[in-house]
């Protein structure tokens, strides 16, 4: 869930929940996971650019586990044109166990997205 709060930020909420019926079935997955993170954005866009900057604050929690501080930052900048199109550049990181296979702490991404529509 996300509001426009003024112009070029949004805040909001996101909660996830994974849970396996079939206890140790996900590859390196605990067999439960529970999120809750507040959000914030800021997003500004000029003539088919596009930058955005973002970050969650929250809590996690698996099976097994004490419940921990959750964490992510993100920034986006990109060009798009026509109704769909877009290149866009990004990177990320957190401390979500849910980002992560191995449930390594700090995970980092960065990438290309390029998006053509036919």
């Amino acid at each position: 869930l996300s509001q426009d709060v003024a112009r070029g930020v949004s805040v909001g909420a996101f909660a996830r929940l994974l849970d396996y019926s079939a206890p140790g079935a996900g590859y390196f997955a605990p067999d439960r996971f529970v999120l809750a993170e507040g959000r914030a954005a800021y997003t500004l866009a000029s003539r088919g650019w596009v930058g955005r900057v973002g970050a969650g604050l929250g809590v996690q929690h698996t099976s097994g586990a004490a419940t921990q501080a959750e964490w992510h930052a993100d920034v986006r900048a990109g060009r798009r044109w026509g109704a769909i199109n877009a290149v866009e550049l990004f990177a990320s990181v957190t401390n979500s166990v849910a980002s992560s296979a191995s449930g390594a702490f700090r995970y980092r991404t960065a990438g290309l997205r390029i998006l053509i529509g036919f």
